[in-house]
Order: structure tokens, then sequence, then C-alpha cells
């Protein structure tokens, strides 16, 4: 649900992202967003796994209009986005990606679980989820995506954090 009271859903429709906005009392579809990536054709589609990595902001503090945040796969790459809803304008899109070697594949692994605004800075943005098959949260500006910081849960006992 978002500050409107509608329900978003975020998934796959015809092998692309896409973002829904219901209306919970009645189903009727308020928005419909699919993403694809640019250049793409039928032959060269790229694939894509969705998580739970979405959020709408209803009013920017920044501008006042309101955007879409997701985050997804899409060829092993990790994507941030935001997308400018009156529009569906894709304003900025970070990309996050793990070079490794044949035999340690495992290295690559992550999944963008959840996005949430950061409710003491409404400026912030936290990605929650798993990088290099680690517990991990990103915490970056809805303005441009700088991140701010990184924590990487190792195991239960230790753990890294880099500044931006």
């Amino acid at each position: 649900m978002d500050d409107n009271n509608n329900l978003l859903i975020f998934g796959i429709g015809d092998q692309k992202p896409v973002i829904m906005e219901l209306n919970p009392v009645d189903a009727t579809i308020l928005e419909f967003t699919s993403l694809d990536k640019v250049g793409a054709t039928d032959t060269t589609m790229p694939w894509y796994k969705t998580y739970a990595a979405l959020y709408h902001d209803v009013k920017d503090r920044s501008d006042g209009q309101a955007y879409y945040y997701a985050s997804f796969i899409m060829e092993d790459y990790l994507q941030i986005v935001k997308i400018r809803k009156a529009d569906q304008a894709i304003t900025w899109n970070y990309q996050y990606y793990v070079s490794t070697t044949s035999n340690t594949k495992w290295q690559n692994m992550k999944v963008p679980g959840f996005l949430h605004q950061d409710p003491n800075e409404p400026t912030r943005m936290f990605l929650i989820g798993m990088w290099t098959w680690r517990a991990s949260v990103l915490k970056f500006n809805k303005r441009n995506a700088a991140m701010d910081w990184k924590l990487e849960i190792n195991d239960g006992e230790t753990f890294n954090t880099a500044d931006a």
C-alpha cells in the first residue's frame, strides 16, 4: 500500500518488469508501467527477475512530484531506478554488478528485497536485500542515487561497512 492507500504490485509481464497501482476496493488499475531496456528487440530481450523492491513516493520533497522507485535484476545486474509517475520517465538508473570467475559465481548472488524511505531523512532510501550472498542494506540519496553507505552482514558476528 502507498500513502494514497492504493495497492502496489511489482512483477513480470510479457517478460518485463511491470508496476501496477490498483484501487484496493474494486481492483481498478490506476497506473500501469512496463520497463524495458533501451534498444531491446524480440531477439535481444534481456532476462529480468523482480522481488518486492518497490516504493511509491506520492510527493517528493524536492519537486512535489510522484515517483516510483524499483529495484530488480536485469541480465545479472542489480538495477535501482527512479521513475517519474506523471510521464513514466526514468530520471536515474543505478546498476550494480560484481565481477566473478566461473568458480565463484555465488559471489554475484543478489536479491533486491525491499525499498523503504528513511523515516528520519525523507531524502534517503534503504534497499534491503542480499549482495555477494550476504544480507545487506544500502542507504542512498533519492535525488541522484548517490550511496551514503552499505552494510554487509558476513555471519552472525562480523560485518563490513562502506561509506560512499
